[in-house]
C-alpha cells in the first residue's frame, strides 16, 4: 500500500512532467499565431479572434488585407466547407469597427464584398453543370458514393433541376431514372417550383413519378400555402374529364384532390375551381415566399428555364396560366374570358404606365379586346367599375371608343314597363368616375359615336374637354407640369411647403381657407395632389375631406394631411387617422415636408395607376382632342352641345401653337366682344407665326361679319401702322380686306391711291403666245382624244375643315 504522502508526490511529478511536455506546443503555436499570415485561413483565424477580444478595428484591418490578397476560387470554397457561410454572414452584426465615419464605412463595405465574393464563388461551384452532372450520374452508383453525391447536389438548391430534367430527357437507365425521382423528394423546398413547372411534361410515367414524389415529402399538406409550390391547380386540371389525360394520371390526380381537400372532385368542375384559383391572384391574395423576387419555372416542352419575377409580374403569370387552363377545358367560358383580360389589362397597365393608349403601349392585348364580343367588354367593365379598377376600365373605354358602338353611349330605362328609373350608359357611368383619365376617354368615346347622341350629358362632356385644355394652358406659356393644391392659412408654412413642392416639380396653387380651396376646384379643377393643415378653417377639416372626396374630379387624389401640434402629436394623429379611416388615398403626416421626404412620400402617394399625374405628353394630346371635338360643336357639326362653357379656356388656347388652328374657328363662333379682341391680338402680334396669323385675320373677317365690329382704337391703330411696313404678301392682302371692314374711308382711300404704282413688265411676247380664249371651252381641242373627256380636277376642292373630308385625321382616334 502506497503512502498518501508518496501518492501525492508522484501525482504532482506527473503533473509538472506533463506541463514541461504540453508547454513547448503551446509555444509552438503562439509563435505561428504571430506571423505574418498568407493565407485566407491564416487571416480568417486572427479575424476571429481580434473580434473574440474586441479589437474591431484590428480586425476590420485584416479583413482588407484578407481581400488585398486576392484568394483563388478553391481557397475560397475551402474556407466555406471548413466554416459555412454563417460566421461570414455575422460580421454585418459588428456595431461599430471604427469611431472614424471614414474608415467605418470602408470597413463596412469591405465586410460587404468579403460576403459577396464568398457568395458569389459557392454559387458559382454549386451551380456548376459539369459538377451537378458528375454527382447527378453517381445517384446509381456505389451507396458510398450515392450518398456523397445526394449530399453535395443537395448543396446545390435549385441549380440541379435543369440538369436532372435534362438528364431524364436523354433515356437513362431505370435505375438512374428511379434514383433522381427519389432525391426530388429530399431536395429542399427552393426544387419544389420546378418539379410543379416540370408537371407539364407530355410523359404519363414521369408525371406519376412527380405526383407521388410530392405525397412523399414532408411538408406535402403545407406546399399549396405558397403559390409558387401550389400543385392543386395541376391537379384540377389533370382531373379535367373533357381533356385527353392518361386515365391512370387522371386517378391520381383525384385521389390527391380528394385527399387533400377533403372532398369529391367528381362533383367539382375543374373550370370553376381553377377560376377560383386564379381570382385569388387578381385580388392579391395569394402569397410568395418572397416578394421581390419570385422564381418563375416554365417547361417549353425540352428544356426547364427559370426568370425572376416581380410579385406583380408573378401573379399575371400564374393567373394567366390557370385561366388558359380553365379555357383549354372550355374556351367559350365568358367568366374565364373576362377575368383573363382583366388580369391582362391592370397588370400591363401596372407595367407600361397609363400615359400611352393602349393601342401604342400592347397592341397584341388591344386586338384581343378589339375582336371581342361587346358582351364580354360590358362585363369587364361592369366589374371593373364595381371593384374601383381604374386602369381595366381605362383599357376597355379606349377600345369601345375606337369600336364607336351606339350601345355603350345609350342611356336605358331600368324596367320601362313598371319603374321609370334612368339606367345610365357604362360611358357615361366613366364620365362620373373619379378619375381624370377615365372620364376623357369616356367623354372622347360618346363623341365618336356616330348619329344623333342617345344621351344627356352634354354639360358633362363639355366639362371634361374644358378641364383637359385646362390641364394644358398655363399663363405665360408655362411649361407643363403637375399641380398641387395647397390648403394653409400659416404664410410663412405655406411658403416653405411651396418651396419644396416646386423644387420636385409640380406648381402650387396656395390657399388660406379651405373655401377658396374648393372655389378653384369648382372653377379648375386640375389638382394631381392636395395638401391641407389640420388646422384649416372655413370650413374646418372634416367639412374639407367629406367634399374633396364627394366631388368626381378630385376624389382618388392623393390628399396629404399636415398636423404640426408638437405638445400632443399622439392624441391628433389617433384623432385624424379615425377621421380618414373611411376615405382612401389620404395620408397623415406630422413634418413639414422638404423636397427630399416629399420625393420619398411620392412613391406612396402614387402607388396606384389612378392617381399618377398626367405627364406632359399627355397633357399636349388631351388638350389636341379637346380643341378637336370644341371646333366640331361650335360649328354645329355636334349640335346641342354647350362649347361656350369652355368659353376662356378656349380664347385662351390660340396662344398656344399647337392649339391655335381648331382655337381660332372655335372663337369665330363666340359671340363676344372679347372673342373679336383676342383675334385680332393675335393677328396683329408679328411674333405669331405667319400662316396662323393669316387663319387669325380670315377668322377675325368672318367674325366681325357674323357679330359686328368691336375691334378696339388701339388695335385698329395697330392695323394701321402694320400695313405701312413691310410685311408678306400672304397677311398683307388679308388685312388689306381687314383694314376695309374696320376703318375705311374715303380720306385714307384717296392717300392710298395717289402712292399707287403700277407695275409694267417689259417682257415681250414670243411668236408662239396666243391671246386666252375667252371662254374655258374654246380651249379644248376637239381632235385630242385627251381633251374630249372631263378634266380630272373639274370637281370643287374640298373644305379642309369638312367633317367628311377622308384627309382629316380624328384627334381622338
Amino acid at each position: 500500500m502506497i503512502h498518501r504522502s508518496f501518492q501525492n508526490w508522484i501525482i504532482g511529478l506527473l503533473l509538472f512532467l506533463g506541463l514541461g511536455l504540453v508547454f513547448p506546443i503551446h509555444a509552438q503555436q503562439d509563435l505561428d499565431f504571430f506571423k505574418k499570415p498568407t493565407t485566407p485561413a491564416e487571416f480568417w483565424r486572427i479575424i476571429t479572434f481580434e473580434i473574440n477580444v474586441g479589437k474591431f478595428d484590428i480586425a476590420a484591418d485584416f479583413i482588407g488585407k484578407l481581400l488585398e490578397s486576392n484568394p483563388t476560387d478553391k481557397q475560397w470554397l475551402e474556407l466555406e466547407e471548413k466554416h459555412t457561410m454563417v460566421p461570414f454572414l455575422k460580421l454585418r452584426n459588428v456595431k461599430k469597427w471604427y469611431n472614424n465615419e471614414k474608415q467605418e464605412a470602408e470597413a463596412r463595405k469591405n465586410v460587404e464584398k468579403l460576403i459577396e465574393t464568398l457568395s458569389t464563388t459557392l454559387k458559382k461551384e454549386l451551380s456548376d453543370p459539369i459538377r451537378i452532372t458528375r454527382f447527378a450520374n453517381n445517384l446509381s452508383a456505389s451507396p458510398e458514393e450515392r450518398a456523397f453525391a445526394i449530399r453535395e447536389l443537395s448543396r446545390s438548391g435549385d441549380a440541379v433541376m435543369p440538369i436532372l430534367i435534362n438528364l431524364l430527357q436523354t433515356n437513362p437507365s431505370e435505375a438512374l431514372v428511379i434514383s433522381i425521382f427519389d432525391l426530388f423528394t429530399i431536395l429542399d423546398l427552393s426544387t419544389v417550383p420546378a418539379q410543379v413547372a416540370f408537371m407539364d411534361v407530355n410523359n404519363p410515367n414521369f408525371q406519376l413519378n412527380l405526383l407521388q414524389g410530392f405525397r412523399k415529402r414532408q411538408e406535402y399538406l403545407a406546399l399549396a400555402n405558397r403559390a409558387e409550390t401550389d400543385f392543386i391547380p395541376t391537379l384540377w386540371y389533370l382531373s379535367a374529364t373533357k381533356l385527353p389525360i392518361p386515365k391512370l394520371v387522371k386517378l391520381q390526380a383525384k385521389e390527391m384532390l380528394r385527399e387533400i381537400l377533403n372532398i369529391d372532385p367528381d362533383r367539382r368542375n375543374p373550370v370553376e375551381e381553377l377560376i377560383k384559383i386564379a381570382t385569388q391572384f387578381y385580388n392579391h391574395q395569394k402569397t410568395f415566399q418572397n416578394d421581390l423576387q419570385v422564381p418563375i419555372w416554365q417547361w417549353d416542352g425540352n428544356k426547364l428555364t427559370k426568370q425572376m419575377y416581380t410579385k406583380s409580374s408573378a401573379e399575371e403569370y400564374f393567373g394567366l396560366r390557370y385561366l388558359k387552363w380553365a379555357l383549354s377545358i372550355k374556351p367559350d367560358d365568358l367568366t374565364a374570358q373576362s377575368l383573363f383580360l382583366s388580369l391582362a389589362l391592370e397588370k400591363h397597365f401596372i407595367r407600361a404606365g397609363v400615359e400611352k393608349p393602349l393601342s401604342q403601349s400592347s397592341p397584341s392585348l388591344y386586338e384581343l379586346l378589339g375582336a371581342a364580343p361587346y358582351d364580354l367588354l360590358a362585363d369587364i367593365l361592369n366589374k371593373a367599375f364595381n371593384d374601383q379598377k381604374s386602369s381595366i376600365i381605362l383599357g376597355v373605354i379606349q377600345v369601345i371608343g375606337d369600336r364607336s358602338e351606339k350601345i355603350p353611349g345609350m342611356a336605358l330605362l331600368a324596367n320601362p314597363k313598371t319603374k321609370d328609373v334612368f339606367k345610365p350608359s357604362l360611358l357615361m357611368k366613366g364620365l362620373n368616375y373619379p378619375d381624370k383619365r377615365v372620364q376623357f376617354a369616356s367623354a372622347n368615346a360618346l363623341l365618336k359615336i356616330p348619329g344623333p347622341p342617345k344621351h344627356q350629358s352634354y354639360a358633362r362632356i363639355v366639362e371634361v374637354l374644358r378641364s383637359a385644355l385646362d390641364d394644358y394652358i398655363l399663363p405665360q406659356d408655362a411649361p407643363v407640369k403637375p399641380m398641387a393644391f395647397l390648403g394653409e392659412d400659416d404664410r410663412v408654412i405655406a411658403d416653405l411647403m411651396s418651396d419644396s413642392i416646386r423644387k420636385v416639380g409640380f406648381e402650387v396653387k396656395s390657399f388660406p381657407t379651405g373655401k377658396e380651396l374648393m372655389r378653384s376646384i369648382n372653377n379648375f379643377g386640375g389638382a394631381d395632389i392636395i395638401l391641407i393643415s389640420n388646422q384649416i378653417k372655413f370650413p374646418p377639416l372634416p367639412d374639407v375631406i367629406a367634399q374633396l372626396r364627394s366631388d368626381v374630379r378630385v376624389a382618388k387624389v392623393p390628399l396629404v394631411i399636415m398636423h404640426r401640434n408638437r405638445a400632443q402629436a399622439e392624441i391628433e394623429m389617433t384623432r385624424l387617422l379615425k377621421l380618414t379611416r373611411s376615405y382612401k388615398n389620404v395620408f397623415i403626416t406630422s413634418e413639414i415636408l422638404t423636397p427630399e421626404s416629399f420625393q420619398v412620400e411620392m412613391v406612396s402617394l402614387f402607388a396606384d395607376t389612378a392617381t399618377l399625374p398626367l405627364s406632359a405628353a399627355e397633357r399636349v394630346q388631351r388638350a389636341k382632342i379637346a380643341m378637336y371635338w370644341l371646333r366640331k360643336m361650335a360649328n354645329r357639326s355636334l349640335p346641342d352641345y354647350p362649347f361656350l362653357d369652355a368659353e376662356k379656356e378656349i380664347r385662351r388656347a390660340i396662344l398656344k401653337t399647337d392649339l391655335a388652328h381648331d382655337g381660332i374657328e372655335t372663337v369665330v363662333n363666340i359671340p363676344r366682344v372679347e372673342a373679336q379682341q383676342d383675334l385680332a391680338n393675335y393677328a396683329l402680334n408679328n411674333a405669331e407665326p405667319i400662316a396662323l396669323r393669316v387663319e387669325a385675320v380670315q377668322g377675325l373677317i368672318k367674325h366681325i361679319q357674323l357679330h359686328g365690329v368691336y375691334v378696339s382704337k388701339t388695335q385698329v391703330d395697330l392695323l394701321n401702322q402694320l400695313m405701312s411696313s413691310d410685311i408678306p404678301v400672304e397677311l398683307k392682302n388679308p388685312l388689306s380686306v381687314l383694314r376695309g371692314l374696320v376703318s375705311a374711308n374715303s380720306v385714307l382711300t384717296g392717300d392710298a391711291l395717289k402712292l399707287y404704282q403700277p407695275l409694267f413688265s417689259d417682257i415681250k411676247r414670243t411668236k408662239d403666245s396666243k391671246d386666252p380664249p375667252k371662254d374655258p371651252k374654246d380651249s379644248i381641242d376637239p381632235k385630242d382624244p385627251k381633251d374630249s373627256k372631263e378634266p380630272k380636277d373639274s370637281k370643287e376642292p374640298k373644305d379642309s375643315n369638312d367633317p367628311k373630308e377622308p384627309k382629316q385625321k380624328n384627334p381622338g382616334d
